[in-house]
């Protein structure tokens, strides 16, 4: 996967390797079953989440420089990392926060065995 998105920063690297990671530790979890599947299906949600976030906050920080350092150029630059934060958002957030959401509902841990 590193290579179909290359970054000179290893931020950039770090954060195209872990996402589908986490999605894999989440996926095995939900296989896995019973409370140790549950809690590996948490770990990797709650870790994409946060990645989600992280990776929000990168865009945004972009966004600003790129608009107050180029001027009308940086503001349609920015515009851009608006529109793909509201895509990471959607693709990357929206998917485990609700997937987080059921696994911590009843009818999520009944699922998993945890419940009577």
């Amino acid at each position: 996967m590193a290579f179909a998105a290359r970054s000179r920063f290893a931020e950039g690297r770090v954060i195209v390797g872990c996402l589908p990671a986490f999605a894999i530790m989440a996926a095995v979890g939900t296989l896995v079953g019973g409370k140790r599947g549950w809690r590996i299906a948490c770990s990797g949600c709650i870790a994409l989440c946060v990645m989600a976030a992280y990776l929000l906050l990168a865009l945004c920080v972009d966004a600003a420089y790129l608009a107050g350092v180029y001027g009308s150029f940086g503001k349609a630059a920015a515009s851009f990392a608006i529109v793909t934060g509201l895509l990471v958002i959607e693709l990357v957030g929206l998917v485990p926060a609700l997937q987080l959401k059921w696994l911590r509902s009843r009818a999520g841990r009944r699922a998993f065995g945890m419940l009577g």
